[in-house]
C-alpha cells in the first residue's frame, strides 16, 4: 500500500504524516517503523521491505523521506512503484516537489495522493526551496552561500531539526567517501559518492570529524535549553 504526501507546505504535510502514522500505529501497534533516505534506496532493500514481515506483525510501516531529488534513488524507486502499491506493507512517500512525469509513475499505484501547497499573502503558490542547496554549499565550503541557503530554508518555514539532519548527512557522506576507494566500498550510490568525494578535497579528516562533533553538540545544547537550535545552527554555519 502506497501513500504520497507532497507539496511545499512543510507544516501541513508533516501534520498529515503524523496523523497518518498515528492511525496506522493504532491499527497495528506491533508493526515495525522504518525511515528511508536517498542512500537507503537500493533494489535489495526495497525487495526486502515490500515482501518482508515483522516479528510480531505481518506489516511494516515505511516512511520514504525526500529521496526523489537524487537521480539514482528516483530511478530505483520508480521501478518499484507497482511493488510498493501492491505490498501488504505500508509505504509513505514524503516529498516537497515532485515532477509531474515522476508523480504519474507513482500515483496510479497509490492508495492516496495528497498535495500541500504553501501560498503567499497574495494567494499564489510559493516557490519551493531546494533542500539540497544548503548541503552542496556545505560541501563546497562556501560560507556565504551556506548562510544564504540557511536563511532561505528558515523563511520557507523549514524546522531547524530538518536542516540539522541535512547538514549532518552531508558531512557524514563526505567523511565516508573520503575513506572509501569506491562507491561500493562506501555503500553509496555512484552519483552521491562522486559528489561527496569531490567535496572531501575541501576538508581535512580532522576538520570533518570536528564539524560532525560540533553539530551533534549544538543539537544537544539546544535540547538542554542552552539557546535555540536555530541560533546554534547559525553559529555553526558562520564557523564552517
Amino acid at each position: 500500500m502506497l501513500y504520497i504526501l507532497h507539496g511545499s507546505d512543510y507544516q501541513k504535510r508533516n501534520a498529515k504524516l503524523r496523523q497518518l502514522l498515528a492511525g496506522l500505529e493504532k491499527k497495528r501497534p506491533n508493526a515495525e517503523l522504518f525511515k528511508l533516505e536517498a542512500g537507503d534506496i537500493t533494489p535489495g532493500r526495497l525487495e526486502e521491505l515490500c515482501g518482508g514481515q515483522g516479528l510480531f506483525d505481518q506489516k511494516f510501516i515505511v516512511v520514504i523521506d525526500q529521496v526523489l531529488d537524487d537521480p539514482e534513488a528516483r530511478e530505483t524507486l520508480s521501478a518499484f512503484a507497482r511493488s510498493l502499491g501492491e505490498s501488504e506493507n505500508v509505504f509513505i512517500l514524503v516529498e516537497n516537489a515532485i515532477l509531474k512525469t515522476t508523480l504519474k509513475k507513482f500515483e496510479k499505484h497509490a492508495e492516496k495522493v495528497e498535495e500541500f501547497s504553501a501560498v503567499n499573502e497574495k494567494g499564489s503558490v510559493k516557490k519551493e526551496v531546494n533542500n539540497f542547496a544548503i548541503a552542496d554549499a556545505l560541501g563546497r565550503r562556501d560560507r556565504k552561500a551556506l548562510w544564504v541557503e540557511y536563511h532561505k530554508l528558515l523563511r520557507a518555514h523549514k524546522v531547524p531539526e530538518e536542516i540539522n539532519g541535512t547538514l549532518f548527512w552531508q558531512l557524514k557522506a563526505i567523511a565516508i567517501a573520503r575513506q572509501a576507494a569506491s562507491a561500493k566500498e562506501a555503500r553509496m550510490k555512484e552519483f552521491p559518492y562522486k559528489k561527496a568525494r569531490g567535496f572531501a578535497n575541501n576538508y581535512s579528516e580532522e576538520e570533518l570529524y570536528a564539524l560532525l562533533s560540533d553539530l551533534v553538540e549544538r543539537y544537544h545544547r539546544a535540547r538542554r535549553g542552552e539557546g535555540t537550535l536555530e541560533t546554534q545552527l547559525e553559529q555553526f554555519v558562520l564557523g564552517v
